[in-house]
Protein backbone atom coordinates (compact mmCIF):
# COMPACT_ATOMS: atom_id res chain seq x y z
CA UNK A 1 0.00 0.00 0.00
CA UNK A 2 1.47 3.40 -0.84
CA UNK A 3 1.80 6.13 1.53
CA UNK A 4 -1.52 8.18 0.03
CA UNK A 5 -3.39 5.42 0.39
CA UNK A 6 -2.28 4.86 4.01
CA UNK A 7 -2.65 8.21 5.06
CA UNK A 8 -6.01 8.42 3.72
CA UNK A 9 -6.90 5.13 5.69
CA UNK A 10 -5.59 6.36 8.57
CA UNK A 11 -7.09 10.06 8.45
CA UNK A 12 -11.08 7.98 7.33
CA UNK A 13 -10.12 6.28 10.74
CA UNK A 14 -9.28 8.76 12.97
CA UNK A 15 -12.06 10.81 11.94
CA UNK A 16 -14.67 7.92 12.82
CA UNK A 17 -12.67 7.37 16.17
CA UNK A 18 -13.77 11.30 17.05
CA UNK A 19 -17.19 11.02 15.81
CA UNK A 20 -17.42 8.13 17.88
CA UNK A 21 -15.97 8.98 21.06
CA UNK A 22 -17.94 13.03 20.98
CA UNK A 23 -20.98 10.89 20.75
CA UNK A 24 -20.09 8.15 23.79
CA UNK A 25 -18.94 11.13 25.79
CA UNK A 26 -21.73 13.79 24.77
CA UNK A 27 -24.53 11.14 25.59
CA UNK A 28 -22.23 9.20 28.96
CA UNK A 29 -21.78 12.78 30.40
CA UNK A 30 -23.37 13.63 34.15
CA UNK A 31 -23.94 17.04 32.71
CA UNK A 32 -26.03 15.75 29.98
CA UNK A 33 -29.75 16.50 30.61
CA UNK A 34 -32.56 14.36 30.36
CA UNK A 35 -35.48 14.57 27.61
CA UNK A 36 -38.23 16.74 28.87
CA UNK A 37 -36.37 18.38 31.99
CA UNK A 38 -35.65 21.44 32.51
CA UNK A 39 -32.41 23.12 34.24
CA UNK A 40 -34.55 25.28 36.11
CA UNK A 41 -35.01 24.86 40.26
CA UNK A 42 -36.04 21.98 41.32
CA UNK A 43 -38.80 22.36 43.88
CA UNK A 44 -39.52 19.99 46.67
CA UNK A 45 -41.08 21.39 50.30
CA UNK A 46 -40.57 18.04 51.99
CA UNK A 47 -38.81 17.87 55.28
CA UNK A 48 -37.11 14.52 54.44
CA UNK A 49 -35.17 13.95 50.94
CA UNK A 50 -33.52 11.40 49.98
CA UNK A 51 -30.78 11.79 46.53
CA UNK A 52 -29.62 8.95 44.89
CA UNK A 53 -27.85 7.20 42.45
CA UNK A 54 -29.42 4.77 39.93
CA UNK A 55 -25.95 2.81 39.56
CA UNK A 56 -24.67 3.82 43.10
CA UNK A 57 -24.35 0.43 45.03
CA UNK A 58 -24.16 2.14 48.52
CA UNK A 59 -27.62 3.64 47.58
CA UNK A 60 -28.72 -0.05 46.76
CA UNK A 61 -28.30 -0.76 49.95
CA UNK A 62 -30.44 2.24 51.40
CA UNK A 63 -33.00 1.10 48.84
CA UNK A 64 -33.45 -2.43 50.13
CA UNK A 65 -33.82 -1.31 53.41
CA UNK A 66 -36.68 1.24 52.43
CA UNK A 67 -38.28 -2.32 50.80
CA UNK A 68 -37.54 -4.24 53.37
CA UNK A 69 -38.92 -2.39 56.00
CA UNK A 70 -41.83 -0.58 54.52
CA UNK A 71 -40.45 3.15 54.95
CA UNK A 72 -41.91 5.42 52.83
CA UNK A 73 -45.60 3.56 53.86
CA UNK A 74 -44.55 4.86 57.52
CA UNK A 75 -42.14 7.84 56.79
CA UNK A 76 -42.94 10.88 54.04
CA UNK A 77 -40.15 11.46 52.10
CA UNK A 78 -39.15 12.32 48.99
CA UNK A 79 -36.34 10.82 46.17
CA UNK A 80 -34.56 12.55 44.02
CA UNK A 81 -32.10 10.67 41.11
CA UNK A 82 -28.81 12.96 40.70
CA UNK A 83 -26.76 10.75 38.55
CA UNK A 84 -28.80 12.07 35.13
CA UNK A 85 -30.85 14.34 36.67
CA UNK A 86 -28.40 17.94 36.36
CA UNK A 87 -31.29 19.71 38.21
CA UNK A 88 -31.89 17.02 41.39
CA UNK A 89 -28.09 17.27 41.13
CA UNK A 90 -27.89 20.96 41.70
CA UNK A 91 -30.62 21.05 43.83
CA UNK A 92 -28.30 18.37 46.20
CA UNK A 93 -25.63 20.80 45.80
CA UNK A 94 -27.94 23.18 47.57
CA UNK A 95 -29.12 21.14 50.88
CA UNK A 96 -25.58 20.07 50.89
CA UNK A 97 -24.41 23.44 51.35
CA UNK A 98 -26.86 24.51 53.70
CA UNK A 99 -25.68 21.71 55.64
CA UNK A 100 -21.99 22.85 55.21
CA UNK A 101 -20.85 20.23 53.70
CA UNK A 102 -17.55 20.08 51.21
CA UNK A 103 -19.09 20.20 47.48
CA UNK A 104 -15.68 18.24 47.13
CA UNK A 105 -16.28 15.45 49.14
CA UNK A 106 -20.02 15.13 48.42
CA UNK A 107 -21.66 11.47 47.02
CA UNK A 108 -24.38 9.61 47.68
CA UNK A 109 -26.10 8.16 49.23
CA UNK A 110 -27.03 11.40 50.60
CA UNK A 111 -30.12 12.61 53.01
CA UNK A 112 -31.06 16.20 54.15
CA UNK A 113 -33.69 16.52 56.47
CA UNK A 114 -34.32 20.30 58.42
CA UNK A 115 -31.66 19.37 60.93
CA UNK A 116 -28.97 17.63 59.30
CA UNK A 117 -27.09 16.13 56.42
CA UNK A 118 -26.59 11.84 56.36
CA UNK A 119 -24.36 10.20 54.19
CA UNK A 120 -23.55 7.14 53.54
CA UNK A 121 -25.50 4.01 53.12
CA UNK A 122 -25.02 3.14 57.51
CA UNK A 123 -26.04 6.73 58.47
CA UNK A 124 -29.16 6.73 56.77
CA UNK A 125 -30.24 3.09 58.03
CA UNK A 126 -29.12 4.55 61.41
CA UNK A 127 -31.61 7.56 60.77
CA UNK A 128 -34.75 6.07 59.19
CA UNK A 129 -34.47 2.90 62.53
CA UNK A 130 -34.47 5.48 64.88
CA UNK A 131 -37.64 7.46 63.11
CA UNK A 132 -39.10 4.03 62.63
CA UNK A 133 -38.79 3.51 66.54
CA UNK A 134 -40.83 6.77 67.18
Amino acid sequence: MDNKKKYILFAALAAIAVVAGYGFWNNSSPDSQVEGESVEAVRDDSKIIFFYGQECPHCKIVEDYFRKNGVSEKIEFSQREVYHSKPNANFMLEKARACGLDEKKLGVPLLWTEEKCYIGDKEIVSYFEEQLKK
